[in-house]
Formats: structure tokens, C-alpha cells, sequence
């Protein structure tokens, strides 16, 4: 056996970098399904992070590294716009910088002398913001690190996590509303998030099992029981999506079912009597697939879809808040306010008539 490996059954090696990614997907569902900066588990997270990522910085071969230098410079220059803008300028420098005249306004009314400050007008938000970044860079340095059979196997995991998740979320959908089966306090009570606290971010997981699992069929060709099994986990993702309440999420599934037939691919051989019996199973699928959720909808489950058409944009926050988003960019330019700091700033020019919206 090679070093750095483990032997995973009886004819595949699984390398030292798959354990560790294993092991930062399985935390990061588990403690990191929030996005607010309290949560009390990211002081499990956030360290695992770090080290998975130093370990998988000196893991790194030059060879993988110029093998996807694209996107791993890429990663690197999101995580620079972050760091730079907690750079302390002189002010001089910071005082140029356009919508800061507020801040100006309050040193001058309480006596200060000109302040360093960085670009950022949030510098916690913006520093919690790059801290989350430590999560998805050791997913990728972990990942080109992995051979093909060692991404499938991610990709497995990915779909069971997400399969789990939302198992719970319909569980969580026929408990109480404080039922102690949301795991963070401030979440979409009542509404099937799963492991996260926003709807929208189930709906979204859920959606991306679509093409994830159409990818395992296509892998475990001629094979019927992985294929099988594998579209009946996608017939039961259609009801889960529609419990979520998500209209993007929604959306996004419905794209990501319509990208499945041409991922899973056409037989290698032309076989008149194969592509009969596989266009009969992907009716068949389709069907199944409409009839459970219309069954979703007749039932009153199907929160996504009612909330698609019982919501106009006039009543959608987000579109009221437009008129206040557009003020802000014109106010702040190409400069920005920082990553992350979009609640406080947006809290400066909120109409009074949304505040009980």
C-alpha cells in the first residue's frame, strides 16, 4: 500500500486528503448551516477549518497545484479582497473614499482626531467574513488533490448529507415549532430547513442532488440496483423541495432536473430494444416524479409552490428594499463598504415605513 492511504474495501485505496475533506464535510453541515457570525459551534468549525487547511497546503504537490492554477489563484484573490480591506489607511486616504461622511460627522461631533481605519466601514463583519472563507478554500485544496474514484465517493457523501438533511426537514416540518430539532435559534420555524437555519440554502442543497445523482447512474452503468436506487432518491427529492418553501430553490430544482437526462448520457451502443426500455423507465420516472408533487400540492405541503404564487413582488421585501439598494451604490461606488457589511450599511438609509414590514 502506498503511503498516505487507507484501504477503503477490498480494491480501492482512498488517500489521506479524502479523509480529511470527509471529515470538513461532515462538520461543516453539521456546525456551519449559518450564516450569522454568534453561532456558538463555529469555535469548532472555524479551527477545524484552519487545520484542514494548513494540511492540505503541505499536502499539495507542485504538480496538482499547476494542474489547476486557475482556480486555486482565483481562491486566493477572493480571499485578498477580504484581507485588503482590513488594511488600516492613513486618513488622509480613508477620507477620499465616498460615503464615509457619516463616520466623519460623529469623530467631528465627539471630539476625535483623524482615525486609521480600514476600507471596510464593518471591520468585524468583513473579518468574520474572510474567516469563512477558510471552509470552502480547504474543500478545494483538499479536492485537487483527489483521484477520480476519491471525487465520487465526495460526491456520494455529499448526496447522503443532503439526502439526511432532508429527511430531517420534513420530520422538522410535522414537529412543534419550537421543537428542539431546528438546530440554531434564529431560523425559518415552522418550515423544513434541515441542517441549516435559511430555507433558501436547503432548497438549494436539495437541488444540487439532482445532477449529483444522475452523475452515480451514469457511473454504475449497466449496473440496475445503483441506477435504481439512485432515481428513486431523486423521486424523493421532489417532495422535499416543495416543503421547503423556497421559490429560488424551486427554480433552481427544476433546472437542475432538466439538466439530468443529458448528464446521465446515452448508452454506448445503439441497442433499439435499450433505448426503448430506458425512454419507458424515464417516463415512467417523470411521472412518479409529477404525480408525488401533486400530491405535495393537493396536500397543502408544497410551501415553495403556494408561496411562488400566492406572493407578489410587490409584497417580497426584496423588492421594496430595491429603491434604498440602488441609493447605496451610487453612494458608495466602486469603493464598496466592505464583505459582509451589507446589514449595518443597509440600516442606515432604511425607510422608516419597512421597519415593521
Amino acid at each position: 500500500m502506498k503511503s498516505g492511504t487507507r484501504r477503503f474495501g477490498p480494491w480501492r485505496e482512498v488517500s489521506t486528503p479524502f479523509w480529511l475533506l470527509a471529515i470538513l464535510l461532515c462538520a461543516a453541515f453539521a456546525f456551519g448551516g449559518s450564516a450569522r457570525a454568534d453561532v456558538a459551534w463555529l469555535v469548532l468549525l472555524r479551527p477545524l477549518s484552519a487545520l484542514t487547511l494548513a494540511l492540505g497546503c503541505i499536502t499539495l504537490s507542485r504538480k496538482q497545484f499547476e494542474a489547476n492554477r486557475f482556480v486555486l489563484v482565483m481562491a486566493l484573490l477572493i480571499a485578498a479582497l477580504p484581507a485588503l480591506q482590513l488594511v488600516p489607511l492613513p486618513p488622509a486616504i480613508w477620507s477620499a473614499l465616498p460615503g464615509r461622511d457619516l463616520i466623519a460627522q460623529i469623530d467631528l461631533a465627539t471630539g476625535l482626531a483623524p482615525q486609521w481605519r480600514p476600507l471596510s466601514m464593518t471591520p468585524f463583519e468583513t473579518r468574520n467574513a474572510l474567516l469563512a472563507l477558510m471552509t470552502p478554500g480547504a474543500v478545494l485544496v483538499l479536492a485537487v488533490q483527489l483521484k477520480l474514484g476519491e471525487h465520487r465517493l465526495a460526491l456520494l457523501l455529499i448526496a447522503a448529507i443532503g439526502l439526511l438533511s432532508g429527511m430531517l426537514g420534513l420530520v422538522q416540518l410535522l414537529s412543534p415549532q419550537d421543537s428542539a430539532l431546528y438546530l440554531y435559534p434564529i431560523t425559518n420555524r415552522g418550515g423544513a430547513v434541515g441542517l441549516f437555519a435559511n430555507r433558501n440554502h436547503q432548497a438549494l442543497l436539495l437541488a444540487t442532488l439532482f445532477p449529483i445523482l444522475a452523475m452515480a447512474a451514469r457511473w454504475n452503468r449497466p449496473e440496475r440496483l445503483p441506477v435504481l436506487l439512485a432515481a428513486l432518491c431523486a423521486l424523493v427529492l421532489v417532495p422535499l423541495v416543495l416543503i421547503t418553501g423556497s421559490r429560488s430553490g424551486l427554480l433552481l430544482a427544476a433546472l437542475a432536473i432538466a439538466l439530468v437526462v443529458p448528464i446521465a448520457g446515452k448508452p454506448g451502443r445503439f441497442d433499439l430494444g435499450l433505448l426503448r426500455r430506458r425512454a419507458t423507465a424515464r417516463a415512467a420516472l417523470a411521472v412518479t416524479g409529477l404525480v408525488l408533487a401533486a400530491t405535495t400540492v393537493l396536500l397543502g405541503r408544497a410551501a415553495a409552490w403556494n408561496r411562488l404564487f400566492e406572493e407578489g413582488p410587490e409584497a417580497d421585501m426584496r423588492w421594496k428594499i430595491l429603491p434604498t439598494l440602488g441609493h447605496e451604490l451610487g453612494r458608495h461606488g466602486l469603493a464598496g463598504t466592505g464583505m459582509g457589511s451589507f446589514e449595518r450599511i443597509y440600516q442606515i438609509d432604511e425607510p422608516d415605513t419597512l421597519l415593521a414590514s
